[in-house]
């Protein structure tokens, strides 16, 4: 899981990166500016040629004049009228050959100011290559650009560079579905969406793993067979004709949430009912005694699942398994200090299968003088010394 946040992080940022120049050089096109200052300069130069209409004016105006002075010779009793209206002719062409002269020469002057600019302008786009296209952005053209592509580089080198660096970096993936970003669009698939359960049984193993190689280290598994074989069993084959069938097992408190009790061991001398299972200090007379804070033990549990799920907590589905089970032992286990640090556990399916209730109690002054004697309580202390410090302790209820 670690490696494909790793590899989504790292195509985010290359992606990120390729769009972000992308959008960069798309900001300036020297190619289309280039051709739109070209198409400027024709416009100019038309502008600049030689008007055609001021040469036939003044043609105009010369055949006019030409016909008013050959009016004159004739005398004014041929001229008339007519002569003078080709006077006042002649003089407003004058007039509009003037005006025209005067818009020709400012035209020519912003033309030639308009093709400075332009030539200018080319000169500073330069040419349409790939890698001179960003030369006309601005700062702030470029940290626009740039922006989110540098947060989320500096975001994974944050995540690589802490010592929990990947567990954060998933956790942090896991709240997004998908990633809406300026030009991109990432759905995050459900592979990467890891379920709570799944982090949770994650951390479990991790768990089961320390508590398993401690017991092993501290041999508990030999040291409850030992005094089960030396303690209890001569203990039982005195008191009742048959020894039963019961099974044992330890519990201590869970290192991953609190007020929860963990099996340290498999049952013995039988193996059925794993370790690395927990229950919550509010199940069953296990966890009434360990909230008690003294041993107990019952040869008549009550098997009807109505009765366990009102009386000891249970679920349906817990009281269905519970429910064979009719003779229980749980002695609660305490350091020097007087703190408890675990419980020996023993039940059996049969009623009253460690006899009656003064034997009951008999049994539990026995074993609990048995796990001091065989070092069990001293070993179970060490556990607390050295594992409880690592603990989450995770609290799932207020």
């Amino acid at each position: 899981m670690k490696k494909v946040a790793f590899a989504l992080a790292l195509a985010l940022l290359v992606t990120g990166l390729l769009l972000a120049t992308f959008q960069a050089r798309r900001a300036v096109q020297p190619a289309e500016i280039l051709a739109g200052l070209t198409g400027i300069e024709a416009a100019v130069a038309q502008l600049n040629a030689e008007n055609g209409a001021i040469p036939a004016l003044r043609q105009a105006r010369a055949a006019l004049e030409v016909a008013v002075t050959e009016s004159n010779t004739k005398g004014p009793s041929q001229s008339g009228s007519s002569a003078q209206l080709l006077k006042n002719v002649a003089a407003n062409l004058a007039v509009a050959e003037s005006a025209l002269i005067q818009q020709s020469a400012r035209s020519a002057t912003v033309g030639g100011d308009v093709s400075g600019r332009v030539k200018l302008i080319k000169e500073q786009v330069g040419p349409p290559a790939a890698l001179d296209r960003l030369a006309g952005l601005t700062v702030k053209d470029l940290l626009i650009a740039f922006a989110w592509p540098l947060c989320a580089m500096i975001a994974i080198l944050y995540f690589l560079g802490s010592a929990k660096g990947g567990a954060q970096l998933n956790t942090f993936i896991k709240q997004f579905r998908s990633v809406k970003l300026p030009g991109l669009e990432l759905v995050v698939g459900e592979e990467l969406k890891q379920t709570a359960e799944e982090a949770f049984r994650f951390h479990r193993e991790q768990t089961k793993n320390q508590f398993d190689l401690w017991a092993q280290r501290q041999t508990i598994r030999e040291t409850v067979i030992r005094l089960l074989e030396v303690e209890v069993d001569p203990f039982l084959k005195r008191t009742i004709t048959t020894l039963p069938g019961y099974r044992c097992t330890v519990h201590v408190p869970d290192l991953l949430f609190a007020d929860s009790l963990y099996q340290l061991i498999d049952y013995v001398p039988k193996s059925e009912g794993p370790r690395g299972r927990a229950w919550s200090v509010r199940y069953g007379m296990m966890g009434m005694q360990w909230r008690l804070g003294k041993s107990g033990s019952s040869g008549e549990i009550a098997t009807e699942a109505d009765a366990l799920i009102r009386e000891w907590g249970m679920t349906r589905t817990e009281a269905g398994e519970a429910g064979r089970r009719k003779s229980l032992v749980c002695a609660v286990l305490r350091n020097e200090k007087g703190d408890p640090v675990g419980i020996l556990y023993l039940d059996a399916a049969e009623a009253n299968a460690f006899g009656s209730k003064e034997q009951l109690a008999e049994l539990l002054r026995i074993t609990e003088e048995a796990c001091k004697k065989h070092g069990l309580i001293d070993a179970l202390a060490r556990l607390q010394d050295e594992l409880r410090n690592q603990a989450p302790l995770i609290r799932i209820y207020g």
